[in-house]
């Protein structure tokens, strides 16, 4: 037995198993990409301290929530040893911000594809 997709109204049941997950797929490979770059930058912030602009690229990944992180104060930020400041303190603010983003993301895909908020009492599983 197959559901029907509420907004496009197509049999999807491998899709409606995979959304229940998909808020947990999307942190946890936002987690993996952010402890990827925080070991890169990591290793390679004394050679080249160029390597602390590789956080640019989170600056595209996690937008719009990225946009905000100018607004935090600048002893969240700055005063902090280098090393401290690129690789864990920017790690961190990354790994909870775009986290929390990609946690809503899925959330809205799931709610997109099943058709109904993903806490409603009604959503149980029959498998």
């Amino acid at each position: 037995q197959s559901e029907v997709c509420f907004p496009c109204n197509i049999k999807m049941s491998g899709i409606m198993k995979l959304s229940h997950q998909l808020p947990v797929i999307f942190i946890v490979v936002h987690s993996i990409g952010v402890l990827l770059m925080m070991m890169l930058v990591a290793t390679q912030l004394t050679e080249y301290p160029e390597s602390a602009m590789l956080w640019n690229l989170f600056m595209v990944i996690d937008f719009p929530i990225s946009l905000s992180l100018s607004f935090l104060p600048e002893a969240w930020v700055n005063g902090f040893d280098d090393e401290i400041e690129y690789v864990y303190v920017y790690g961190a603010i990354f790994a909870v911000f775009g986290g929390l983003q990609y946690l809503l993301i899925g959330y809205l895909l799931q709610f997109l594809i099943r058709g109904r908020p993903p806490f409603d009492s009604q959503s149980t599983d029959e498998s």
